[in-house]
């Protein structure tokens, strides 16, 4: 189970070996959303990320098994994780959180979660900050302040 959202998390963070193949669910219904359509992508990225993050917006392939996901970053490069997957469990359809920490880091507007792990590009835009790469994208808002 913590192997699916490692592989999550790290590969994109979204790629769930366990979710539905992404051309059975048709594209409009591959994306969990709340209203991130306004904000301008033009914020510098932070060097570190730190505090609690919520997803927004979950688009890609991964949408089809991802409902939600919870990030904490500290100021000293390390991260810890949740999400709310189906199939990760006894059951396809059956949701489950699955946790994941480590390390990250950011350079050249690129993050990496986990030493060996592909990175995502990242944006920034008022109190969010957006993960893209090839299984989609990932919007997610900091908590509190």
């Amino acid at each position: 189970m913590k192997s699916t959202f490692r592989a999550t998390l790290v590969a994109f963070p979204l790629a769930l070996s366990a979710c539905i193949p992404s051309n059975v669910v048709a594209a409009d219904d591959r994306a969990v959303t709340s209203t991130t359509a306004d904000l301008a992508w033009t914020d510098p990225v932070p060097p570190k990320l730190t505090g609690l993050y919520e997803s927004v917006s979950i688009r890609g392939d991964a949408a089809a098994a991802m409902q939600k996901a919870y990030y904490w970053f500290a100021a000293d490069g390390t991260f810890t994780g949740a999400a709310l997957v189906l199939g990760g469990g006894d059951s396809a359809n059956t949701p489950q959180f699955q946790t994941l920490g480590g390390t990250y880091r950011i350079a050249q507007d690129q993050l990496w979660l986990g030493e060996d792990s592909e990175p995502a590009t990242l944006r920034a835009a008022h109190g969010h900050v957006r993960l893209t790469s090839a299984e989609g994208d990932l919007v997610l808002r900091r908590v509190g302040d």
